[in-house]
């Protein structure tokens, strides 16, 4: 089973809707929208950190779950042209996840992840470097910036795929 989801604060929430619509529209998949009771936080601060952190950790209640092989990630900023869905579960191939490239980086936005214990554990020492290090990432992406430094040294197969230019 596949599960894909959505974060968003009250700030977002239209978008979340348009996003979550334009899926069901354009890819057949029904979008959760998980709303976080934190103030939106412009990007690179606090606030935005603290939502960045959320999302890692909705990321693996989704994958703790063990309901589903797969878990994909949309942020409300996305626009969907046609069946991204399917464009992703094709793009991750034999990689354990995959994400949009980001200027040649993993960018954290959009990607779809194989719910497997390389994953779970990846996630779960991002969430704990998000904890622990706040002061060395709260002026950076955050949970991209961790992500990406971690897939440098980790064994996880990734892949940048530009599912849509």
């Amino acid at each position: 089973m596949f599960k894909a989801f959505n974060i968003c604060t009250s700030d977002h929430l239209i978008l979340s809707q348009q996003l979550q619509a334009a899926i069901l529209e354009q890819c057949g998949v029904q979008l959760e929208i998980v709303q976080c009771d934190l103030p939106s936080g412009d990007f690179m601060t606090s606030h935005f950190y603290e939502v960045q952190k959320f999302k890692i950790q909705t990321l693996l209640k989704n994958l703790e779950d063990n309901s589903c092989s797969m878990v994909a990630y949309f942020d409300n900023d996305i626009v969907i042209r046609g069946d991204a869905v399917s464009a992703m579960c094709k793009s991750i191939g034999e990689h354990d996840i995959c994400f949009q490239s980001d200027r040649g980086s993993f960018c954290c936005g959009m990607f779809i992840a194989k719910n497997n214990n390389k994953i779970v554990s990846f996630f779960t020492e991002v969430l704990h470097r998000l904890d622990h290090l706040r002061e060395k990432y709260v002026h950076t992406s955050a949970d991209q910036t961790v992500i990406n430094e971690m897939l440098k040294t980790e064994d996880i197969k990734a892949d940048v795929e530009v599912i849509y230019q």
